[in-house]
């Protein structure tokens, strides 16, 4: 298991005859370097730093990768945050604050689309 910093070093394995080719390698080379051991730097991408966000949105879970605000989750939805209303952990958030409203692990939130129009009552 490599470091907890991220970084590994692994040095591949070379063959007896290119070790000794290579053994008078020119001063000043690095001792890593010499004799085909080439350190190689693989990057392990440490999961346990991303911080993954669970909520309930219209009553279903849904996942992000950290803390958003919620006027770039409507927008990352395509919706039109002037036609929704929003309720954000049991308080409904007047549009002039989506921007600043952050969306975070164990959040509720209500998104309701704005619909216009109504029944045509029939002439009798």
């Amino acid at each position: 298991m490599p470091p907890s910093g991220g970084f590994y070093e692994r040095k591949p394995t070379v063959s007896a005859h290119r070790a000794a080719a290579t053994r008078d390698c020119v001063a000043g080379t690095p001792k890593d370097l010499r004799g085909g051991q080439a350190a190689l730097l693989t990057f392990q991408k440490d999961w346990t730093s991303l911080e993954v966000i669970a909520l309930q949105v219209n009553g279903r879970r849904v996942e992000l990768d950290r803390p958003t605000p919620l006027l770039v989750y409507l927008e990352q939805l395509g919706v039109n945050p002037r036609a929704v209303a929003v309720e954000h952990n049991g308080v409904i958030i007047e549009r002039a604050h989506y921007e600043n409203t952050m969306l975070h692990d164990g959040d509720t939130v209500e998104i309701v689309r704005m619909v216009g129009g109504g029944s045509i009552r029939p002439s009798l």
